[in-house]
């Protein structure tokens, strides 16, 4: 393909999608979401979305005094991107802030970060829910913007996978000359663009690594099924997940990915399912 990294990047976040997913107080917008969950947490969350010099728009979350005091940062600039960013990074807020208060600090403080995906992408999909987008974005659209929304998540799936496959090389390759090669051949055919080598050290120097990332992604759709079909198809608007969400958190770091999937549900490893729920996005 001709087409650049950051022509793929502008593709998905153009006035196509734009448009549906406004800049604005991202904080005051997840007030409605939370209550119909009954998760409004009680000392509320330290936000910053102000824009500063050095600052990137992604979201992400940090706990500052688990359980009593989460804190997200993020600005937006208008697209679903930020959307996404947000609502992964209040899930994973939230996860901290429902953590046993006297528990040791180990398991306030410390996680599993396949887990902590899950709950991310769980929570990160919901812009990908039609019901969803309707109700809390007033968006009622079907044909070409469903698609391309399921497109987005399809490149999006396809790039967490590039990443894992050239971490995995990375870690186990100590000739790192030869690194920035295979990236660009790794990444390029994920995505099919052609892929700047000056990025090939940039997953080491990120807030999350491929692997958990990669691992939340495919697992996150099959939880989504189980709470459909355990509680409502639509589940973010039913108290009672909140509770079981609850539930879930109040362990903290005691809690495993393999403890939710016993839990709840068996989880893949694989991204069949994955792909499953993206190809029904797309049709």
């Amino acid at each position: 393909s001709r087409a650049e990294e950051h022509d793929l990047a502008y593709f998905f976040n153009s006035d196509e999608l734009r448009g549906y997913f406004p800049t604005r107080d991202m904080l005051s917008f997840s007030r409605p979401i939370l209550e119909a969950l009954g998760l409004v947490p009680e000392g509320g969350i330290a936000y910053d979305g102000e824009r500063k010099p050095g600052k990137v728009s992604d979201g992400f979350s940090v706990p500052l005094d688990p359980p009593l005091r989460p804190g997200l940062s993020i600005y937006t600039v208008g697209s679903v991107r930020d959307y996404g960013h947000f609502l992964g990074s209040l899930a994973q807020a939230l996860s901290y802030m429902y953590t046993e208060r006297e528990d040791y600090a180990e398991f306030r403080w410390l996680r599993d970060a396949c887990l902590e995906s899950v709950f991310d992408s769980l929570f990160r999909n919901l812009v990908y829910e039609p019901k969803w987008l309707a109700k809390y974005l007033r968006v009622d659209e079907g044909g070409d913007f469903r698609r391309l929304l399921g497109l987005r998540r399809l490149m999006s799936a396809r790039y967490a996978a590039g990443l894992l496959i050239y971490e995995a090389d990375l870690l186990k390759n100590s000739e790192t000359e030869s690194m920035p090669e295979h990236y660009v051949r790794v990444l390029s055919a994920a995505l099919h663009c052609r892929i700047d080598a000056d990025g090939y050290l940039g997953l080491l120097t990120g807030l999350s690594h491929p692997s958990p990332v990669f691992r939340g992604a495919a697992a996150a759709p099959m939880l989504s099924n189980y709470l459909k079909e355990k509680f409502d198809e639509e589940w973010w608007r039913v108290p009672d997940v909140g509770e079981f969400l609850k539930g879930l958190w109040r362990d903290g770091g005691r809690i495993t990915f393999e403890e939710l999937s016993a839990k709840t549900v068996e989880m893949p490893c694989g991204a069949d399912y994955l792909r499953q729920a993206i190809e029904e996005e797309i049709d």
